[in-house]
């Protein structure tokens, strides 16, 4: 059952003579226009504020309110719930709609204002202020780039441009965000890790030997067919995905540990600041959100994978956007569940500098230098 479907069952049941039977949910909306929907299931109030994203299109923003029933505090479900509607007036308008859905609401006691204050827990790593010195980074990443041949640099920046639309993507829809990380170790594993398919490594082969058997086929025929069917055959996809990462987590790897950072705000009555990226917590060791038993971590490897094909060919959801507060928390994490995003996201990175660094003869940056007048 949809999450839109489960919402219509909750209205349906309504207990209208309770006050507190219902809730009322709020979130706000980008679209091109300022959108305008009153007397309906959804409230749509549009503001006169223009929003200029970066590096996309101006948009209006509007206020979009619903009606829920149980639980008020359960927010995974109404967020999961405002990005289907999101999803459904898209498809009916025919225009991009953006709905906030990873925001909450949050006000002082008897102000009018409203707040809406990013709630997401995955990938705050990534809001983190820069460390280092940028220049030097920089230029050594594309040293190392240029000194790629070009069989290893088609996958590895394939890769790379899969990981950065994760990294725009995660806060808006954490499933493609995830989905795409996939993508990015799959693609540099079907290219560092291609296996010949074999008889013995295809997942069919004791169907078609039955079926040799049956048609009464010799072995000189048997093998015929066998060499015919196993041309374009991809192998055992979810495994070599799993030997390939597993492969790739040097040591190194586990000697980085995770940073955490959190919006702060300063409240008013009739205004809010965002005063900057607080660090909440000491830094999280790598081996807390990725078990180290190679086995353990190949189990999960291939939930990654799992999750990604079910996501694709099924439409279903296998990610706990909460993950990483229990993991944080020390909370027993199933042996069989999805690494979380940070987690996943981290991997790939790991691998894609490690190749990068692997394979590359650094060569010299074209003499071309800009500077600030």
């Amino acid at each position: 059952m949809t999450h839109i479907q489960e919402w219509f069952r909750r209205l349906n049941e309504l207990d209208e003579s309770r006050e507190d039977a219902a809730h009322e949910l709020a979130f706000r909306v980008l679209a091109t226009s300022a959108l305008d929907i009153n007397g309906s299931i959804i409230r749509v109030d549009p503001t006169d504020r223009l929003v200029e994203p970066f590096g996309s299109m101006p948009a209006r923003m509007s206020v979009m309110h619903f009606l829920d029933g149980g639980d008020a505090t359960n927010v995974r479900r109404s967020q999961a719930l405002a990005t289907q509607i999101g999803a459904v007036i898209t498809l009916a308008l025919g225009r991009r709609v953006r709905v906030a859905s990873d925001e909450i609401v949050a006000r002082l006691d008897g102000a009018d204002h409203v707040n809406f204050i990013p709630s997401g827990v995955n990938g705050r790593d990534l809001y983190g202020p820069i460390s280092g010195n940028p220049k030097r980074l920089v230029e050594t990443m594309l040293t190392r780039i240029a000194g790629l041949s070009d069989d290893d640099a088609t996958p590895i920046l394939a890769a790379s441009e899969l990981h950065y639309a994760a990294t725009q993507l995660f806060d808006v829809d954490l499933h493609t965000a995830f989905t795409l990380v996939v993508a990015g170790l799959e693609t540099l594993a079907g290219h560092f890790e291609a296996q010949p398919p074999t008889w013995e490594t295809y997942n069919d082969a004791p169907h078609w030997d039955a079926v040799f058997d049956r048609l009464g086929l010799d072995a000189t025929q048997s093998q015929a067919m066998r060499d015919e069917l196993l041309i374009d055959k991809h192998v055992r996809l979810r495994q070599r995905f799993a030997t390939y990462t597993l492969r790739m987590l040097t040591p190194g790897f586990w000697r980085y540990a995770v940073r955490d950072f959190t919006p702060s705000y300063s409240f008013a009555p009739q205004s809010s600041s965002f005063l900057g990226m607080e660090e909440v917590r000491t830094p999280t060791p790598m081996d807390v959100i990725v078990p180290r038993e190679s086995a353990v971590l190949r189990r999960r490897l291939l939930a990654c994978y799992d999750a990604r094909s079910t996501f694709v060919h099924a439409g279903t959801k296998a990610m706990d956007a909460d993950s990483p507060l229990l993991s944080r928390a020390g909370a027993p994490i199933s042996n069989t569940s999805p690494l979380e995003f940070t987690a996943l996201r981290r991997i790939l990175e790991w691998v894609l500098r490690e190749e990068i660094a692997q394979r590359s003869h650094p060569a010299a940056l074209p003499d071309c230098i800009l500077r600030r007048a």
